[in-house]
């Protein structure tokens, strides 16, 4: 019984992600200045056209992530199509002072994947990227 349970929910994932439901891959790239976890997290906003977000909390799991170090995420915005996205947000939990957490971003990459095919949405990089700290805690990218 519990197999065929297992089945119909793999079977209904499968019938959402073909319905335009899009699955986002998201990569990034930590520069030499890590991202320190615990309390010092980063969330994912989703911009859509509409002016509506999608917000996905604390991507890290509050797992460090080391000093030069790539990061891939996965998370499934709902509703929505490639197409209705308009931009990505990140933006860290950071406190200010001396105790705060700094985090380099060096790679900030974004697949939309639909039915099991892959569109690049995002791919920017530098050194860094983007400097997080205790008063420049978001970071933001339009799309397309």
């Amino acid at each position: 019984m519990n197999k065929y349970i297992i089945f119909f929910v793999l079977g209904m994932i499968g019938c959402h992600a073909l319905n335009g439901q899009v699955l986002l891959a998201v990569e990034i790239g930590t520069g030499n200045d890590d991202l320190r976890g615990g309390n010092d997290n980063v969330n994912l906003f989703v911009n859509m056209k509409s002016g509506t977000q999608v917000l996905f909390d604390n991507i890290n799991r509050s797992v460090r992530w080391a000093d030069n170090s790539t990061n891939k995420v996965t998370q499934v915005p709902t509703p929505g199509k490639i197409a209705d996205v308009a931009g990505f947000r990140l933006e860290t939990t950071f406190g200010g002072g001396i105790g705060g957490d700094n985090w380099n971003l060096n790679r900030f990459i974004v697949h939309g994947i639909v039915s099991n095919v892959a569109n690049k949405m995002v791919d920017v990089s530098g050194n860094p990227l983007y400097r997080f700290t205790g008063d420049q805690k978001s970071f933001e990218i339009k799309y397309p």
